[in-house]
């Protein structure tokens, strides 16, 4: 009975609940690096720990930052696509465009960061349907 009312939910609302695939992972991790390169910050880890924490955040499909203890970044757009490569780069791209003193590109190159955590969530019942964090920590 719990596990009907639970692929109910998830099939109305439309949420992602797997992890993310391993080229989505690499493509934020590919950006992200590629940003501390230029910094000079060593190169961040990926944490299944603040990936758990993003998708958790991110299945409420609130645009707004969790407020939690990690770093945030949030994106969300309304592209039609379900390629979660391309949404991993439009964001950190979006991210990137705020150099030098954006508050995402900041997170993004803060030298106290070792880990990063991302997730993509598929929200049905918002106009911008994509939702995009990717949380970091020391």
């Amino acid at each position: 009975m719990h596990y009907y009312a639970a692929l109910v939910l998830i099939v109305i609302t439309g949420l992602t609940t797997a992890a993310l695939p391993d080229q989505a992972k690499k493509m934020f991790l590919s950006k992200h690096n590629k940003a501390r390169d230029v910094a000079h910050v060593p190169h961040l880890a990926w944490s299944a720990a603040l990936e758990t924490y993003a998708r958790n955040w991110g299945h409420k499909c609130l645009w707004k930052h969790s407020k939690g203890p990690y770093g945030e970044n949030i994106y969300s757009s309304s592209h039609k696509t379900n390629e979660l490569e391309t949404l991993a780069r439009s964001a950190t791209d979006m991210w990137l465009a705020e150099k030098p003193r954006g508050i995402h590109y900041v997170n993004m190159v803060r030298k106290a960061y070792k880990h990063v955590g991302c997730a993509i969530v598929h929200c049905s019942n918002a106009h911008l349907n994509n939702f995009v964090i990717c949380d970091y920590s020391g």
